[in-house]
């Protein structure tokens, strides 16, 4: 059995959700491209730009990053947050979490749009997917940078608290991201009251386009705690049913 580097990068990449996948693919082929052309500009979200025909803007100001180790660092955290959702929460809804995140997309596109500047806004749905994961594993035990244990409910607020250390500020997409977040996380599983159906649903267009797997399991429970996934119950989420 070949246990080369490379075969064991392919196999943990082939074992990474699909839709994490294709977004982790996505954003580290954009920052390549944005390393290797050495230029930043054609990449950067512009409202303006996108009107007057620069449609891959849309994109590109949603995925492309600085390679950095910071963008090392998010790859990293991507792959194992956006892969826990997905392999769990989002198991077999798989419409349900393309939802969630064109949500948050969408989100950061409207603040870019009022703002009038060029900006990356991965950083934005980056965050409001930690977000939502700490909401929904809130006992789950975490080890940051030193050694330092907490829970799941306060990674979007470490994260924020190593941002200010690092550069002296907090970005104001990182707070828009776990407002975007916030407001997903009301809309989609609290507004959830007994039999109601929450207030924001996955579309059925999305449903038929996307697809989500097998039937849910109308068991739903409120919240997560962190335990091991074959002991969590299902929460079924989307039209008609509930994410927690």
């Amino acid at each position: 059995m070949d246990d080369s580097p490379l075969e064991q990068l392919k196999t943990w990449y082939n074992r990474v959700p699909i839709v994490t996948r294709m977004l982790l693919t996505m954003c580290i082929s954009s920052t390549l491209l944005v390393t290797l052309t050495n230029t930043l500009g054609w990449a950067l979200f512009s409202w303006i730009a996108i009107v007057h025909g620069q449609y891959w803007r849309l994109i590109s100001g949603l995925i492309a990053q600085r390679m950095s180790l910071g963008f090392v660092v998010d790859m990293y955290m991507l792959s194992r947050f956006s892969g826990m959702l997905e392999n769990d929460v989002f198991n077999n809804r798989r419409a349900d979490f393309v939802f969630f995140y064109m949500f948050a997309a969408a989100s950061m596109v409207l603040f870019a749009v009022f703002q009038q500047s060029h900006l990356l806004l991965f950083r934005g749905v980056f965050m409001a997917m930690l977000y939502l994961w700490s909401r929904l594993y809130p006992q789950y035990p975490l080890q940051f940078f030193f050694g330092i244990r907490f829970q799941g409910a306060y990674l979007p607020w470490a994260l924020l608290a190593m941002e200010f250390v690092s550069s002296g500020s907090v970005s104001f997409l990182s707070l828009m991201g776990i407002v975007t977040g916030h407001l997903f996380h009301y809309l989609a599983v609290e507004t959830a009251q007994g039999s109601q159906a929450p207030l924001l649903t996955t579309p059925a267009w999305m449903r038929r386009l996307v697809g989500s797997g097998a039937a849910p399991t109308p068991n739903p429970t409120r919240g997560l705690r962190g335990q091991p996934a074959q002991q969590r119950t299902a929460h079924p989420w989307g039209q008609g049913y509930r994410l927690g």
